[in-house]
């Protein structure tokens, strides 16, 4: 029996979605999100963090995870790993830690079903297509990008064994790299939970990896889900990874995007709040979640600035989004055109 289509008029029956922070400060963007998230989600949102949420979002269910949570797994995966601990105050383990987090707290609810978003990702209404999940498969389902590179961006559970068995899959692989690596690697590794969302990829010519795996369509799951690189072209990046340059729109990294961003033109109505994606001249499909990677996520949530910054990612040229750094790039810039002209006419004089 094929798979059913994505259809609007699915019944709201959506189990929690699951936020999660560990560090000193909680961002002040992550507050914006989880606002929106309790607007547009059909079940409860939860925050799981380790004191550091202010609890100030109406709406929003918090928890300590420290009361409960158990490291002993996650200290195994990281005795393996050889990433850096100092990177950004354990970025890189923070980000595989809240996998083994989210998964004792399944099992101390004794859920089998949630969703999970980072707090730079921001869902579009509606999310009613995930009432057809049990037609989809059973698992774990979450976007990839490039070969080598998953995102956990968004993930969608329907059997929490699927969960435990990708961590299980994480501690005997850590060696290999990162979360976004090992993400990718669980996707290909034959296991029958693993399911891939339909992310930027879905407008390429696939590869061989990746088209010897079934990945779901946008008509069966209502859209795309961002593993990173359409919130990076429409948003830029995060400024802290480019911290003496402009912010600029545009951005595509070649390990996780993709050249196919140059042909893909995008759509916002304030109005419907819908975001839309397609390539030139060809009908756009919804975009679902949409991955901040600037955190810029008042921008989004404004919807006539979105809508502007949206029409401005069509333009066939990057342009800057923010004053920071950009007069003196544009100096710099201005200079070294003057310094070529100058070298030039020099030489046509000898």
């Amino acid at each position: 029996m094929p798979p059913k289509l994505y259809s609007p008029a699915a019944s709201l029956n959506l189990p929690p979605l699951v936020f999660y922070f560990a560090g000193t400060a909680f961002p002040p963007y992550a507050l914006l999100t989880l606002k929106h998230s309790v607007a547009v989600w059909g079940g409860k949102v939860v925050m799981l963090h380790d004191g550091s949420y202010p609890d100030t979002v109406k709406g929003v269910i918090s928890e300590l995870f420290r009361d409960w949570y158990e490291p002993d797994d996650f200290t195994a995966f990281v005795e393996k790993s050889p990433l850096d601990p100092g990177f950004r105050d354990g970025f890189w383990f923070h980000t595989a830690e809240r996998l083994f987090v989210i998964n004792q707290w399944a099992e101390k609810e004794k859920l089998n079903a949630l969703a999970h978003a980072e707090l730079d990702v921001l869902l579009f209404s509606p999310v009613d297509s995930f009432a057809h999940t049990d037609s989809w498969g059973k698992g774990i389902f979450y976007p990839a990008g490039t070969e080598n590179h998953a995102g956990a961006s968004f993930i969608y559970l329907n059997e929490r064994r699927a969960l435990t068995e990708m961590l299980e899959f994480f501690v005997a692989n850590s060696s290999r790299g990162d979360e976004m690596r090992l993400l990718w690697d669980f996707l290909f590794s034959g296991s029958s939970v693993a399911h891939q969302l339909p992310s930027h990829t879905y407008f390429e010519n696939r590869g061989v990896a990746q088209a010897s795996h079934s990945t779901l369509t946008p008509a069966q799951v209502g859209g795309l889900f961002d593993v990173q690189p359409l919130g990076t072209w429409i948003l830029g990046q995060d400024p802290r990874n480019t911290p003496k340059a402009p912010h600029f729109n545009h951005i595509w990294l070649e390990q996780i995007g993709s050249a196919v961003l140059t042909n893909l033109r995008f759509s916002f109505n304030p109005f419907t709040k819908t975001l839309r994606v397609g390539r030139k001249f060809e009908q756009k499909v919804p975009i679902r979640a949409l991955h901040v990677h600037s955190k810029k996520i008042s921008w989004v949530t404004n919807p006539f600035t979105f809508a502007i910054l949206v029409a401005v990612a069509n333009f066939p040229f990057a342009i800057p989004l923010a004053w920071k750094n950009t007069l003196k790039y544009f100096l710099r810039l201005g200079k070294k055109r003057v310094d070529l002209l100058y070298l030039w006419v020099r030489g046509q004089r000898h």
